[in-house]
């Protein structure tokens, strides 16, 4: 089920994601990131899966809650440091991606910027890697097998080499989280 998810998710990424983010530009990545989030409902719901199992829907404890956000701040300064020593040692790659960025923003409302950076892709992603994919790995695998690998193809999926370690190393806190 993860291999094949996994080769859609990349495949309609590639090609529908890249041809909606290079026609419609900010725009193309609520299409690309809707794609993705159907994918994944939509396997689900063809495979049968109970949806509460799968993507882990129910209400969480407080302390997990609380442990949580303290592993988000603690591990935010190593994240940084990592990200800096990236940057330093590829800084014309680091230039290219600030411009793609750019370009895709400049002259847009700030609600939208929000929406497109801060809430659409994390809630999709959240079903993606921390629902399905790590809900089918913990079923082959231990619990720590399952993390890590969910953390690495949550950077994979990135696509970006230079920046590959970074966010598998966030997918890993994600996840384990």
């Amino acid at each position: 089920d993860v291999v094949l998810l996994f080769s859609v998710l990349l495949i309609v990424m590639l090609f529908a994601g890249s041809l909606a983010v290079a026609k419609w530009g900010l725009y193309g990545l609520f299409v690309e990131q809707g794609l993705m989030l159907a994918c994944v409902l939509g396997y689900s719901w063809y495979i049968k899966a109970d949806f509460r199992k799968v993507f882990h829907l129910g209400r969480p404890r407080a302390i997990a809650v609380i442990a949580s956000v303290l592993m988000i701040v603690g591990s935010y300064l190593v994240i940084q440091v990592i990200g800096g020593l990236i940057t330093a040692a590829f800084p014309s790659l680091s230039t290219e991606n600030t411009e793609m960025l750019v370009s895709l923003w400049e002259n847009k409302p700030l609600w939208l910027l929000i929406l497109a950076v801060a809430v659409v892709p994390p809630v999709c992603e959240e079903f993606v890697f921390r629902g399905f994919l790590l809900g089918a790995l913990e079923n082959k695998y231990k619990a720590w097998v399952a993390v890590v690998a969910c953390g690495l193809l949550f950077g994979l999926y990135h696509m970006s080499i230079l920046q590959f370690f970074l966010i598998g190393l966030v997918g890993i806190v994600l996840t384990y989280v």
